[in-house]
């Protein structure tokens, strides 16, 4: 992580040398909403989520092809292209923390980042809100909500559509508003 204006390195991010495949790269950054974490996306389709500050791996997602895409990475997964937290309050309001993970295979997945326990076995997991796959045709360039509104802009490598996304239904899922193909 280099800050553009001084062109210092700020971060290394030592903590994911271990964690990712032989040949997989750092594809998609975005800043956290909270302070000092990081979500890093993968070629293989992983998002790690990282304290900066302390250089550690909080978690990791992980992401498959849609059924009936090829992805273009060189792993099992979709590679990431893009990444953006959700910041309204909306989302707040009803105990979701969604990150929205765009994939060369035209999908857009979307994860609550609240912690769910599981009773039975004790571990932490997240929870896959929703998954529009087919979103872009050729897959997706960008994904970005718009600050403090439940709106999901994005943008198609290939295609070069752009569509306006409105997540406003009570199971979180989302909707097309506009677009332009």
């Amino acid at each position: 992580l280099v800050n553009v204006r001084t062109g210092k390195m700020i971060h290394s991010f030592g903590c994911l040398s271990g964690e990712m495949p032989p040949g997989a790269v750092v594809t998609s950054m975005a800043q956290s909403p909270a302070v000092d974490t990081v979500a890093v996306g993968t070629s293989d389709g992983s998002v790690h989520l990282v304290n900066a500050l302390h250089d550690l791996r909080l978690f990791t997602l992980r992401h498959g092809p849609s059924k009936g895409m090829k992805s273009r990475s060189n792993g099992g997964g979709s590679a990431v292209t893009s990444l953006s937290f959700r910041t309204d309050g909306n989302a707040s309001r009803q105990g979701v923390a969604p990150l929205a993970v765009g994939c060369d295979d035209g999908s857009i997945s979307v994860w609550d980042l609240t912690p769910v326990e599981d009773e039975a076995t004790g571990t932490v997991r997240r929870t896959l809100m929703t998954r529009m796959d087919g979103a872009h045709h050729g897959g997706v360039s960008g994904a970005s909500y718009l600050p403090g509104e439940p709106l999901l802009l994005s943008s198609g490598r290939v295609s070069n559509a752009v569509v306006l996304h409105v997540f406003d239904a009570p199971d979180g899922s989302g909707r097309v508003l506009r677009q332009r193909r």
